[in-house]
């Protein structure tokens, strides 16, 4: 069972229960189950594949859950980036792991911009917050994009970075 049967399995059983809550904002299992298919199909329209590395910086939020699960849902590889780091900390992992896309909160937008010129490999930008030039907001992306299940091939050992 991968992260993504975790969470579509308890959004069957007990859609209206409590998955996760920041403090700030509460999904049920269905909820989560539904973001992580909308984020799922964000990353497929995007050319997101199988085996590709995602980097993701932000606190710990609700949107975690589904950013997540959308990225196991497509056979993508999340790379979390520790925001207690300085930005010049995050620089190794996002070379190394080749991740193509990032997801971040808009307080570390600043360093991640320092380093644009040696990530060539990250093609799409995503904020979680307001769009900022260079940066694409995810809301409205996931607002437009389908919730129905992607159809794609996953190798299970694609799973962790």
């Amino acid at each position: 069972m991968l992260i993504h049967d975790y969470l579509a399995y308890w959004a069957d059983r007990c859609p209206d229960r409590v998955c996760v809550d920041d403090g700030d904002r509460t999904w049920t299992w269905a909820r989560a189950h539904e973001q992580a298919r909308r984020f799922a199909s964000v990353l497929a329209s995007l050319g997101v594949h199988d085996g590709d590395r995602i980097a993701l910086l932000a606190k710990n939020r609700v949107d975690w859950a589904a950013l997540y699960a959308g990225a196991f849902l497509v056979g993508a590889v999340p790379v979390p980036l520790n925001y207690r780091q300085a930005p010049a900390e995050w620089l190794h992992p996002l070379e190394d792991s080749g991740a193509v896309l990032i997801v971040s909160q808009e307080l570390y937008r600043p360093g991640l911009d320092s380093m644009r010129p040696r990530l060539p490999a990250l093609r799409e930008w995503l904020t979680l917050d307001a769009a900022a030039p260079g940066w694409t907001e995810l809301g409205p992306l996931l607002e437009s994009a389908s919730d129905a299940p992607v159809d794609h091939r996953i190798d299970p050992g694609h799973t962790l970075y």
